[in-house]
């Protein structure tokens, strides 16, 4: 089941995490929660600058790399209008009893309650 990025999918909850999840009409059952990680919102990547020889640049040209990351704000006080940090909960999860345990990213946007899903493809070990 390659292909999985970013798909909407109904989430049951039980002591706060995924208990299932429907994907694609097909109802996965959570077997074991890997990870689970927060991703804050308001947090921007500046992207590098560059500079060339002449005006302002540093003797020998080169690159000029700005401030990266801007000072994180309150919580509940985020620099994007509307944006909410995002939940991500890594999961094995299968579709049946004898169906392949897949891995899972489940994430949810808070004010929204938004659920998206993607297939972590896992490399082979052999």
């Amino acid at each position: 089941m390659p292909g999985i990025h970013d798909e909407p999918v109904e989430v049951v909850r039980r002591g706060g995490g995924p208990e299932q999840f429907l994907l694609r009409g097909r109802l996965y059952v959570v077997r074991e929660v890997l990870a689970r990680w927060v991703e804050p919102s308001g947090w921007r990547w500046a992207a590098p600058v560059q500079a060339f020889a002449g005006a302002g640049a540093p003797a020998g040209g080169g690159w000029q790399v700005p401030g990266v990351l801007p000072r994180r704000q309150p919580a509940g006080r985020n620099s994007v209008a509307g944006a909410t940090d995002r939940e991500v909960w890594r999961v094995a999860a299968a579709a049946g009893r004898n169906s392949a345990v897949l891995v899972f990213d489940l994430c949810h946007s808070g004010e929204e309650s938004r659920w998206s899903a993607t297939r972590v493809i896992e490399e082979d070990q052999s």
